[in-house]
């Protein structure tokens, strides 16, 4: 249709950042506590912790992985945020 814009991505851009330490994620409704180093994703951590969390792309594109924060600073790594 006349006016549209359809976008698809394939493969993530790259994104430049200066990553901090490591730092804690701790689940609200569980209790759950990890730590997520600076070459990890908050998302392999937390599989890696028995957690299963909703994701697609896994490569910060498509936002299915996207939940709410309560507290603290984020430090977004991804392409849509």
């Amino acid at each position: 249709a006349s006016g549209r814009l359809h976008l698809e991505y394939f493969t993530a851009p790259v994104v430049e950042y200066e990553p901090g330490g490591p730092f804690a994620v701790r689940l609200a409704l569980t209790g759950v506590e990890v730590t997520v180093e600076p070459e990890q994703t908050v998302l392999e951590v937390l599989r890696e912790a028995g957690v299963d969390v909703l994701s697609d792309c896994e490569e910060g594109i498509c936002g299915s992985c996207e939940t709410g924060v309560l507290d603290g600073e984020v430090e977004h790594r991804d392409f849509v945020l």
